[in-house]
Formats: C-alpha cells, structure tokens, sequence
C-alpha cells in the first residue's frame, strides 16, 4: 500500500493532535498513518506477510534479533507529526521494543468475530 499524504505533517510539529482532529479515510477510519506511530504485538520480519495467513496474520513466532542492541524487532506502524510522507503508511516497518518518544503509541485491534462478551 502506497503512503498516504499527512495532514499531521502541515501542522506545527510540537505534539500529536488530539483524536479526530482530522477527517476519517475513505475507509471510514481515523487517524491511521501520520500522528503518532504504533506499536503492535507482532514480531517484525521483512518476508513475513509474503507466506503469512490472509485473515488475521499475527507475525513470526520468532523475532530477528537486533546485532547492536540485542533485543528484537517488532512492529511499528502509522507513522508520526514528525515523519515524512514516506514512513506515514498504514503497512509496516521496524523498531527495537525501546524505541519510546512522544510520538510513539500502542495500537489496540480484535476480530472481527470479537464481542462484548470476550471483554
């Protein structure tokens, strides 16, 4: 999927804007790539959804390591206020888990078979 152009980007780049500032996608969501990026539960691989189930794909079993560091890639998504258009996507990239700034959240999903009942 092709980046997405970010009105988060014109704006002054101090903080996110709060929830709904802007209108939703044509998908009917909002605030999905250009405010804050997301952390996911899924181990990062760059082949992973080449071979990855269609329906609800949950990441590797194991992670890639990071050489540097140690610790292991996992998911990143979104993008942020401060990011250029290119990594304001709604796919995916990589970060090691300590990767923490004011402009890095966590993304909360379910399926769609998910009912009041599971919570």
């Amino acid at each position: 999927m092709a980046a997405l152009p970010s009105q988060y980007r014109e704006q002054k780049k101090t903080l996110p804007k709060p929830p709904g500032t802007f209108p939703a996608n044509p998908l009917g969501l909002y605030d999905m790539s250009g405010n804050a990026a997301e952390w996911v539960r899924d181990y990062y691989r760059a082949d992973y959804y080449d071979r990855s189930p269609i329906n609800n794909p949950e990441g590797p079993e194991n992670p890639i390591i990071e050489s540097w560091s140690n610790e292991p890639y996992r998911i990143l998504r979104g993008g942020d206020f401060r990011d250029f258009s290119g990594n304001t996507t709604v796919t995916r990239r990589k970060a090691i888990e300590r990767v923490t700034n004011e402009s890095t959240g966590f993304r909360c999903s379910f399926s769609k078979s998910f009912t009041a009942e599971h919570a």
